[in-house]
């Protein structure tokens, strides 16, 4: 088994966290392919699992060390015949949480800066860079602006007129020590009721559900009595 490709993308969003989706792709020999879907139904989503049975090097590519990542899950998919042996896809998806700093520059005007220590990619004699045989996609919301970006990427080729460009792509040996990526959202009236509860629920739901809790014991108590 070897991984030909692997190609990993940041969505982002107006939160701190990222949606990540590390897609690796895999090549084999034709005796290998029985193996491999073998592998689908005996392992576990477990990164360390595959990476023992593929002699592989898999890896939550991006997290911030003070941060956490959930939703994980990591599929498999079916190997199938090629002209020179097999191929097969893992796909690895996940929340990074608390990659992005959001800060308030205006009133429904929101800057957003990618932490540059968030890469967990191997150390080279110049830092940390992109592996050989490895694309990163950053996609930013649609209205987004950018403020600044280093190094410039790979694609869009110019950073001229991309008012609407919403996908940024480095390729292999990209040095990332001293990444940069900034960006501002301007919300609607709209975006702004809406993100303002969004924001209440998901901060204020546990108080919320254990006051709703009293509330009917205590009703409870009353219709015993």
């Amino acid at each position: 088994f070897k991984i030909g490709y692997t190609n990993i993308t940041i969505i982002l969003n107006n939160s701190t966290n990222g949606k990540v989706i590390e897609n690796y792709y895999i090549d084999m020999n034709s005796n290998s392919i029985k193996l491999f879907n073998e592998y689908r139904i005996s392992l576990n989503a477990s990164i360390s699992q595959w990476n023992k049975a593929l002699y592989a090097n898999m890896s939550e590519y991006i997290f911030n060390p003070n941060g956490s990542i959930s939703n994980f899950s990591l599929i498999p998919s079916l190997a199938i015949p090629t002209l020179n042996g097999g191929e097969a896809t893992i796909t690895i998806t996940y929340i990074a949480k608390n990659i992005v700093n959001s800060s308030i520059v205006a009133p429904r005007e929101f800057e957003y800066k990618l932490y540059s220590n968030i890469f967990n990619f191997p150390l080279t004699a110049s830092g940390i860079a992109l592996p050989s045989n490895t694309k990163l996609n950053i996609i930013i919301p649609k209205g987004a602006h950018i403020l600044s970006i280093y190094p410039l990427p790979d694609y869009p080729t110019s950073l001229m007129n991309i008012s609407n460009q919403t996908i940024f792509s480095w390729y292999e040996s990209e040095p990332l020590s001293n990444f940069k990526f900034e960006y501002i959202i301007n919300e609607t009236y709209q975006q702004e009721i809406i993100n303002f509860f969004s924001n209440f629920i998901n901060n204020y739901l546990n108080i919320i559900i254990i006051i709703i809790a009293i509330l009917l014991i205590i009703a409870i108590i009353k219709i015993v009595k």
